[in-house]
């Protein structure tokens, strides 16, 4: 016996998008680029664009060392539909600002929708 049929489902995900205000754009690395120079860079596709909500974790940003300095670091959860595909160190963005995922919530037997846990990136 199950609690919700396909129906109660399909409701919850079109509840979820339409509350959400925001457009999360979905990057993952694809592997270093040649970038013609002799070097290689960073090369990211978008795999998914989805409804989202940026929700704060830490009201204030914790400091952590980068190459010797302190360093401000934002943490976030960002809520996406259920079944979102996103991994730890893909990219989201939000508007103009990028986020790096950290962690994700596992898939539960009823998932309605799927916290993404990120750090913001200058």
């Amino acid at each position: 016996m199950t609690m919700f049929d396909a129906l109660d489902i399909a409701e919850f995900d079109t509840l979820v998008v339409e509350t959400s205000p925001d457009t999360a754009v979905i990057s993952r690395d694809t592997g270093p680029t040649d970038d013609g120079h002799g070097g290689q860079i960073e090369s990211w596709a978008t795999i998914a664009t989805v409804a989202c909500g940026v929700g704060t974790i830490r009201d204030t940003p914790t400091e952590r060392t980068i190459a010797n300095a302190l360093q401000g670091e934002t943490l976030v959860t960002i809520t996406v539909p259920r079944g979102t595909d996103v991994k730890n160190n893909d990219r989201i963005t939000v508007g103009s600002q990028v986020y790096e995922v950290v962690g994700t919530t596992p898939a539960r037997s009823f998932e309605s929708r799927r916290r993404v846990h990120c750090r913001a990136l200058s």
